[in-house]
């Protein structure tokens, strides 16, 4: 990430912070996702899941309690799967299954009592979601009602936000991000996408032009693009190029 990169992630670190404040959380974990991950993940959700590392996390102390949330998983979150299905999901309101019990308690440990998800629209970005995972301490006065009561006040600027973010780049797309395309078929996609000939592609990815057909091809099935204009088209939706 060049100064420019960070100078952009500081300040919408700090205007999302100024949100969190107004609705009473001390953290926040913001992230993009796809609409129905299941059906782009299937039985690979998990291990993607606790893989994946393109996030903006409000603290370090928010970071590390993810990775060791992720680290203990051994079967899929009911919450995590609630929290993209809903617009709003109050985690932990259950605690019957042992993996809500290790969050619960991972919770506690962080010194935070309470995790409100909102999953969001991203306009222009058809097939992806935007979410942010709002981390309220103990001592907050709030009930639940009166925290998605503020949530809700205050929508209209989380999406803003939210799509200023996926315009930016900050956060690479989930099919990267989940390694869904591998890197050299999403270069090709880019470079395609900047008007380069099958043969210019060839010189600088060094392979030959039916390697470059083959990653084209691959692209176009998995993105369900009739043709090579339709998929640079849906790369642009889908955050895989500007």
């Amino acid at each position: 990430m060049n100064s420019e990169q960070c100078n952009k992630l500081n300040y919408f670190k700090y205007k999302i912070n100024q949100l969190a404040a107004h609705i009473g959380a001390v953290d926040y974990a913001f992230f993009f996702d796809f609409k129905e991950p299941e059906n782009w993940l299937g039985n690979n959700w998990l291990n993607s899941f606790k893989s994946r590392k393109s996030l903006i996390f409000s603290s370090a102390k928010l970071e590390l309690l993810f990775c060791r949330s992720r680290s203990s998983m051994t079967k899929l979150d009911p919450d995590l799967v609630k929290s993209l299905n809903k617009d709003h999901h109050i985690w932990l309101l259950e605690k019957k299954l042992k993996q809500q019990q290790i969050k619960q308690n991972l919770l506690k440990e962080f010194s935070y009592s309470k995790q409100i998800s909102v999953s969001f629209n991203l306009h222009n970005f058809d097939y992806l979601t935007g979410g942010i995972s709002f981390f309220y301490e103990g001592d907050c006065h709030l009930t639940d009602i009166q925290r998605l009561e503020l949530i809700n006040d205050f929508i209209t600027e989380i999406e803003s936000l939210g799509a200023q973010i996926a315009y930016s780049r900050l956060l690479i797309s989930p099919f990267e991000d989940y390694q869904i395309l591998k890197p050299s078929t999403i270069s090709i996609i880019q470079h395609l996408s900047q008007g380069c000939s099958r043969s210019k592609l060839s010189d600088i990815h060094y392979m030959s032009a039916r390697g470059v057909d083959y990653h084209i091809e691959k692209a176009k099935l998995l993105l369900e693009a009739k043709n090579t204009s339709h998929l640079i088209h849906i790369a642009h939706r889908t955050m895989l190029i500007e």
